[in-house]
């Protein structure tokens, strides 16, 4: 890949995760580059074309990130553990501005097509991970992730400033045991 289309895009990711697609205009990414408006337009067709092209790139580092720790040869809560770190310490991920972007940009095939991806790279190695745990009251690994993901955009949308690895583990933890000895509902 060209290094100037792929300097755009490294540039492009962090400005798009931080400030959101709405936020980030061309110029700025242009300004940031320290090159003119037009070359961005020589490599993609427009911003919603640039910002495809980050979020499909964006997801496949990630999903091959959380897919090779998935299938470490580790107890699954240690996997579990080690891939919410990677996630929270990821500096250009904002899960929140990341959904919004994805909904309200991308209408009709064009969001089915980048929800597909996110869904499959970014979710996949997750639910993988929740088959290898007894699951309680007829949960699917599937139901389990989508919660647990709830609970860890919490610390990745605001980037949360945690207390070491403890606070991962309390909340992996707590997700996985509760937090009381009382019946479950």
């Amino acid at each position: 890949m060209n290094d100037i289309r792929e300097e755009i895009l490294t540039k492009a990711t962090s400005l798009f995760m931080k400030n959101g697609y709405q936020a980030t205009s061309t110029r700025q990414l242009a300004e940031h580059l320290d090159i003119k408006q037009p070359v961005l337009y020589y490599y993609f067709k427009n911003k919603k074309a640039l910002y495809q092209q980050v979020v499909t790139t964006y997801t496949q580092y990630l999903g091959t990130a959380l897919m090779t720790i998935s299938q470490e040869p580790l107890p699954a809560a240690k996997r579990l553990f080690l891939m919410s770190e990677f996630i929270i310490n990821e500096e250009n991920l904002n899960l929140a501005q990341l959904m919004h972007d994805m909904q309200t940009v991308f209408k009709g095939e064009d969001n089915k097509v980048l929800f597909a991806e996110w869904r499959h790279a970014y979710l996949q190695p997750f639910i993988m991970v929740f088959n290898d745990f007894t699951l309680a009251n007829n949960m699917t690994a599937q139901q389990v992730t989508m919660h647990f993901m709830r609970i860890l955009t919490a610390y990745v949308s605001v980037k949360y400033v945690l207390n070491g690895e403890q606070e991962i583990r309390e909340m992996i933890t707590i997700f996985l045991h509760g937090s009381t000895l009382e019946a479950r509902v």
